[in-house]
Parts: structure tokens; sequence; C-alpha cells
């Protein structure tokens, strides 16, 4: 074997960097089968269950990959993620003893009701370190958020672009809470010097197809989520472009009438999560369409 060839990373690794994760997760069950005890491939299996929305599968992993390193912030922090879907928040307060920095284990400790998280989170954002403030103000605008002061949550993931500019996934996920909150013309502000920094990635495809949200502009909106969802195809990235395709299949609707709509309405369906609200929602769509189809027939 050449060294090239003993260099290359495992076809697991390839497809995950590639974001194509449903097709990563039985090549990463085979390999983590056949090289057992490995808390990186452990890890990855977790993080993989998780983005597909499928916390149930990921716990063991999970568990296992931060038991074989428990010093390990990552691993704490996708344990902890995995318990927070499953809502296991006492479990997430029983892990606190090992919290060492910031980051999503904080903010899942904080999130959980633990007041020394979020004390502490506190005291980071206002320490003076660029890096660290910007961390902490991010995790205290999802907590903002969470308790629905909407204004504080845009004005801590504001302080986070400031404290780091160069961040993508801050400013993105300002341009997404702009957008929500009408602030347009700053929004897309954003979003250029977003779109200068660097090529194309998720961030800023989901903060693209936020902002065509905000404008009204459905066709803009499916195109970014489809960008989005060939970057990375996740649970969220699938969800966010079957709301779009059934924004534009209402669209449609009103528009050109049922047979235009079905299209996006079948696609939105084939995205949604079993139980989802987005699943719901496209049957209940379809619903209608077929009963226009069925009197229009009958006439």
């Amino acid at each position: 074997m050449s060294a090239a060839v003993a260099s290359r990373p495992p076809e697991g690794d390839s497809l995950l960097r590639a974001g194509r994760l449903p097709e990563a997760l039985p090549v990463l069950l085979e390999e983590c089968a056949s090289r057992p005890g490995r808390p990186g491939l452990l890890y990855d299996v977790a993080w993989t269950f998780n983005r597909l929305g499928m916390p149930d599968s990921a716990l063991p992993f999970a568990r296992s990959a931060w038991m074989l390193e428990p010093q390990n912030q990552w691993y704490l922090a996708e344990l902890m993620r995995t318990l927070w879907n499953l809502g296991r928040t006492g479990e997430i307060l029983e892990l606190r003893a090992w919290l060492r920095n910031g980051g999503p284990a904080r903010y899942y400790a904080a999130a959980s009701g633990d007041t020394d998280s979020v004390l502490w989170l506190e005291k980071a954002a206002e320490s003076g370190c660029d890096s660290s403030a910007a961390d902490a103000s991010f995790w205290l605008s999802l907590l903002a958020s969470r308790s629905g002061d909407d204004l504080e949550a845009l004005e801590l993931c504001r302080v986070a672009v400031l404290d780091s500019p160069g961040d993508q996934f801050y400013r993105a996920a300002l341009v997404e809470r702009l957008s929500r909150a009408g602030r347009i013309e700053e929004a897309a502000a954003h979003l250029a010097v977003l779109r200068l920094a660097s090529p194309p990635g998720l961030p800023y495809w989901s903060a693209l197809a936020a902002l065509a949200e905000a404008e009204g502009d459905a066709e803009r909106r499916v195109w970014a989520s489809r960008r989005a969802l060939e970057t990375r195809w996740t649970a969220e990235s699938a969800e966010g472009l079957g709301w779009a395709l059934v924004a534009s299949g209402m669209q449609s609707l009103r528009r050109d009438g049922p047979e235009a709509a079905l299209e996006d309405i079948e696609e939105a369906r084939s995205l949604a999560l079993r139980g989802s609200r987005l699943e719901s929602c496209a049957d209940s769509l379809l619903g209608i369409i077929r009963e226009f189809e069925e009197a229009a027939s009958a006439r």
C-alpha cells in the first residue's frame, strides 16, 4: 500500500466532510463495529445520528465516547446534546462536574437550569478575550431566545459578531435573527460580508434562505434551501427545504391552482420526519389538493 493510500481518511469520514450524512451513517457503523473502542468513531456515529434527528440511536454511542475520554469537552457536549434532544435535562445536570470551559456543553447545562453555568457565561462574555467573549455571547443569545426575549437575543448575537467578526457562524446567525426581526437592509449587509469572506457554505445558504423568507421571495428561498441541503444533509436542513417548498406550494396554489402546487408539497412531505409538524402540514395540504382534483374531475 502506498503512503498516499495509507494516509487517506476512512470512507465514513470522507462522506461526513462532503455533507452526505445519510450515506455516511452505515459506513461509520460498519467502521465502528470493525474497530471497537475508538472514541473518535463513536463520537462521529453519535454526531451523525443527532444531525439526522435520531437521538435515541445516538445515545449509546455518545455515552460510550464520553466514558472512554471523560475530559474531552466535545464528547461531553455531544452527550449533553443527545440528552437534551431526548428531554433528559436531569441527566445533563448530573454531568456538570465535568465542565471545563464554554461551548455547547456549557450552554446545555445552562439551558437545563444550571445557574452556575449561566453566571459562567455572563462572566466570560465580559472577559475581554474576543473569542471566549464571542462564544459566551452567542450561547447567551440562545438562552435569551429560549426565554422569549428576541431583542436581547439579537443584541447578544450582534456582540458575538463584533467580538469575532471573522466567524461565519456568528454572522450567519445574526443574519437570520435580523431577518426574523424584519431588519432586511441590515441583514442583507451582513450577508454580503459573509459572501465576500469565503466560498459559501451551510451557514451562508441558511442565512440567505432566512433573508429570502423575510423578503417574501419563495423561489429564492427554495433555491437557497436546496443549496443548504446539498452542502450538508441533516434533519434540520431537510426540514428547512421542506418548509420553503410548503411556502412555494402555497403561493402556487393561490396563483395557479392545485396542480401547480402538487409537486412542491409532495417533495416537502418526502423530507419530513415522522410525526413532525412539517409532515402534518404537508399531509393536510395534499388532502386539500386531492379534494380539489376530485371535485374538478367530477364536474
